[in-house]
């Protein structure tokens, strides 16, 4: 019928799948389309200008289990369509304040797809509206920005969805874990790396995903001050891009710098308004000094390298390099935020899931408990390193740690520990790791350390949860010489365990724990 119509009304507007379903809804159901009109409305004013096409995705998936417009859609009454209706408006409205809070998304314009809220929003009317716990929330967050970053949509859109929200209608309270094995299937990996920002442009998802991050980092703008992002007043100043090289500049010098590497991702930045007259023509060896000393943090929120030599025009090339880099481990640290630091045990598509993606700040691999592949035998150092590493989770944001990968998220097992212990099983594992940190981490571990064991690739993988911690925790180390300890302080910082001095520590304290130290 479609095809008939275009060909007879080839000079007017093609008519398309959506339109027939919309005047079939609208048949049996006539007040349909201004309803959807009003929402459609008052969903713009909160920046969501949602089209048609979407909230009949989204009606068809509610109340027919399938976004497809056809077939079981057209059978469905016009009561069923109606309470599909009533439960995906507030559905929809609770998604949009979910962005806002937590991914630092309020408009359309930020998703690389409309299609990425279509199975959210199915999954939330399906549950009353509202996500079952925090942890689920955050996850579907997670999510929804990697299906937009690494185009889950971009291609046979519809087969996809519909993977997608029969997924998420099948009944599984937490569905992520096999949406998101849906993209690691496809990709193959849902870390970013620097290579993947060459030449991308401000109109790609990565530079989506940048802003995104700036705005997570409260950025300013680099002249007047200006937040980019208020998020008490929940609205975005008016922004433009700056060159952190110009093209006059580079011109200038006498590089031969083609066009694609001038306007990539890496030499923009986000600004509230255009830069000083100046600025183009200033050195950025000059200009970024200015920034760094009038708006300390500012050059940092928009991951540019603090290493001066790089902001030499004759460097222009080795500066791209770096802000790719800084860029993408940016990126991933906020995606890797967004996974649940104590929360129940991921399935096996989770832990897969997480060892594709990297370590992080809250994701930590060891190949071993205490067994050194290197040497052969026991090593009381790699014992060591795993007190470290949970005390600095406990002390920061929580992370999982993970037993038996190894560097480069392969699987190695953690069997070669159980021959280590008069216990050589996973209950002999786990209770010996946690007498051993319970003896090294002052305070009861019981609340905040959760130990559970998967099977992956045919090897035994601990995963151990760790929750931030209500107060500060130490470590007792012994001292060079003789049998006394002293405690020491550690931290996450990126995907590293790092020692503070005690100064460091009385700041990070006071920060960290205000009203409770």
């Amino acid at each position: 019928v479609v095809d008939i119509f275009n060909r007879i009304n080839s000079k007017g507007t093609p008519l398309k799948l959506a339109d027939l379903a919309m005047a079939h809804v609208c048949r049996i159901w006539p007040e349909a389309r201004e309803e959807m009109r009003a929402f459609r409305a008052a969903m713009k004013v909160r920046g969501f200008d949602m089209g048609f096409d979407f909230y009949l995705r989204c009606l068809a998936g509610v109340a027919s289990d399938s976004i497809v417009l056809k077939g079981k859609f057209l059978k469905t009454p016009a009561d069923s369509l109606k309470a599909a209706w009533t439960e995906l408006r507030p559905a929809f409205e609770n998604l949009i304040s979910v962005l806002r809070q937590e991914a630092f998304i309020f408009h359309e314009s930020h998703l690389s797809s409309q299609n990425v809220l279509v199975t959210p929003t199915v999954f939330l009317a399906k549950r009353g509206g509202s996500f079952p716990d925090a942890s689920i929330r955050s996850r579907f967050v997670r999510w929804i920005i990697l299906a937009g970053l690494w185009g889950r949509y971009s291609g046979a859109a519809e087969t996809k969805l519909q993977q997608d929200v029969a997924a998420v209608v099948a009944g599984d309270r937490d569905p992520t874990h096999e949406l998101e094995a849906a993209i690691l299937r496809e990709r193959g990996r849902v870390t970013v790396e620097a290579s993947d920002l060459a030449g991308a442009r401000v109109s790609s998802p990565f530079a989506r995903m940048t802003d995104v991050v700036a705005r997570s980092r409260k950025a300013r703008d680099w002249f007047t001050g200006i937040v980019i992002y208020d998020p008490g007043a929940d609205r975005l100043t008016s922004s433009v891009r700056h060159y952190v090289f110009s093209r006059w500049l580079l011109a200038k010098a006498g590089l031969k710098i083609d066009s694609t590497s001038i306007n990539e991702l890496a030499n923009r930045v986000i600004l509230a308004q255009k830069a000083p007259k100046g600025v183009p023509s200033s050195q950025p060896s000059e200009y970024l000094q200015e920034v760094a000393r009038n708006q300390p943090g500012a050059l940092q929120s928009q991951s540019v390298p603090m290493d001066r030599r790089l902001w030499e025009t004759k460097d222009f090339p080795d500066f791209l390099a770096a802000r790719r880099t800084l860029l993408a481990r940016a990126i991933n640290d906020f995606v890797q935020s967004l996974l649940p630091a104590h929360a129940e045990p991921a399935s096996e598509q989770g832990i897969r899931a997480m060892m594709a993606a990297g370590e992080s700040a809250h994701v930590e691999f060891k190949s071993s408990l205490r067994w050194d592949r290197s040497t052969e035998g026991i090593n009381k150092r790699l014992e060591q390193a795993i007190v470290k590493t949970v005390a600095g989770l406990l002390n920061t944001e929580g992370g999982t740690l993970l037993i038996g990968v190894a560097d480069s998220g392969a699987a190695v097992g953690i069997e070669v520990d159980y021959g280590t212990l008069k216990k050589g099983n996973r209950d002999g594992f786990e209770h010996h790791l946690l007498q051993m940190l319970e003896s090294r981490i002052d305070g009861s571990l019981a609340s905040y350390v959760t130990v559970t064991f998967h099977r992956i690739d045919d090897c035994d993988v601990c995963q151990v949860n760790v929750e931030a911690s209500d107060h500060p925790v130490y470590v007792d180390e012994p001292v060079l010489q003789g049998g006394a300890k002293i405690p020491v302080f550690y931290v996450r910082s990126g995907n590293a365990t790092k020692t503070l001095t005690t100064p460091e520590t009385l700041r990070f304290v006071q920060r960290r724990w205000a009203k409770t130290a």
